[in-house]
């Protein structure tokens, strides 16, 4: 396959119409607007330090969205969560969220690993990005695997995903995977599993699933100018309140 075809694919679907409204690269998160709705993207943090200031990226305010989409394919860090934002911006920020809520009702906040506990009963399940909830899939699962860049206690390295990603039944992929270029081989890895992948920097399109993606976890902005000032705040991470977790399916059933 061609690793950038799935690439291709995302960004190719944004409209050429389409512009940006604002763009920040935040202490912890990439956070871009665009018409219909807003994305956010992790930041690839070496070390899990994050930066000491938020950065405008105002120079892209009324260009295309899809050239700044454009920027995923980037090997700069803050380039490209940039353009994963824009991605999201697009294909998260227009998912609506979940049917019969008012806007001022509490976000939604359903563990996507309790989500799953019961399909990874007595399976071999792997799970890249070290997910602070995910260790609850170690009492169901048969095997637990934990593949992490920068390894903590009980994690294999990411260089381990080679060896031992094939012949999981499921796996779950941090959408980090996409930032730094690594999603397109580890799906190639883990096919024939069940493929979850989740995070805010997972964009709900679709066309993920003809990679062989079977569920897809994001995060809709649904306050965007809350969101936008809590990302650039020296915190970073309180957009939390400001988003609504959203799901995409390849079947519905579960």
């Amino acid at each position: 396959m061609n690793k950038w075809e799935l690439y291709d694919a995302l960004i190719e679907s944004i409209p050429l119409e389409a512009r940006v409204e604002y763009c920040c690269r935040g202490t912890w998160q990439a956070y871009v607007e665009a018409p219909g709705g807003a994305g956010l993207a992790s930041l690839l943090l070496s070390g899990r330090t994050p930066y000491l200031q938020a950065r405008l990226w105002d120079s892209w305010h009324g260009r295309p969205l899809r050239d700044l989409a454009a920027l995923c394919r980037s090997w700069e860090p803050q380039e490209a969560a940039i353009g994963t934002a824009a991605l999201t911006a697009w294909h998260t920020g227009r998912h609506p969220v979940p049917a019969a809520r008012e806007t001022d009702a509490p976000p939604r906040r359903w563990d996507v690993f309790q989500l799953l506990r019961e399909r990874c009963r007595g399976k071999t399940v792997s799970v890249v990005g070290h997910f602070r909830g995910a260790e609850c899939l170690r009492e169901t699962a048969g095997r637990f695997l934990v593949f992490e860049r920068e390894p903590r206690e009980g994690d294999y390295p990411d260089t381990a995903e080679e060896f031992l990603l094939p012949g999981s039944d499921v796996v779950i992929l941090t959408g980090m995977t996409l930032t730094n270029k690594t999603l397109p081989r580890l799906l190639e890895l883990a096919r024939g599993a069940f493929v979850a992948v989740t995070g805010p920097s997972v964009p709900l399109a679709p066309v993920l699933f003809s990679f062989g993606a079977d569920a897809l976890f994001s995060m809709t902005v649904r306050d965007p100018a809350a969101c936008r000032q809590a990302v650039g705040g020296p915190e970073g991470r309180g957009f939390l309140p400001f988003v609504e977790k959203t799901e995409l399916w390849r079947d519905k059933t579960f």
